[in-house]
């Protein structure tokens, strides 16, 4: 995701996370049921799955949250655990789905 967006910038992010969530959607693969879902999800932990949703690595994130990748690396595997999800791409896909589905306020916004 981070590759695309730097070529075509801002303006085609848009676009691009529809087609991953449209071809996640395609196949089932990120669909699997979010035990808790994001209400589940501690504040920071969602602070992190924004992050990570928006195609920063670990190390990038870690940064900009003042965090060690060791500490973002947690987040994350607490954040699968509770989505019920294996990977980032799922979690993602997940965030993405349920940010442009609703208006959630208990959500962070850039």
């Amino acid at each position: 995701m981070r590759t695309v967006q730097s070529t075509v910038g801002t303006a085609g992010r848009c676009s691009y996370d529809r087609i991953v969530l449209d071809e996640a959607g395609s196949d089932g693969v990120a669909l699997r049921g979010e035990p808790g879902g994001m209400a589940a999800l501690t504040p920071r932990e969602l602070e992190v799955l924004q992050m990570i949703s928006s195609g920063l690595t670990n190390a990038e994130a870690a940064r900009r949250l003042d965090l060690s990748v060791h500490g973002i690396k947690f987040h994350l595997t607490e954040i699968y655990r509770r989505l019920g999800v294996t990977n980032r791409t799922e979690a993602a896909v997940s965030y993405l789905r349920l940010t442009s589905d609703h208006s959630n306020p208990s959500l962070p916004t850039d």
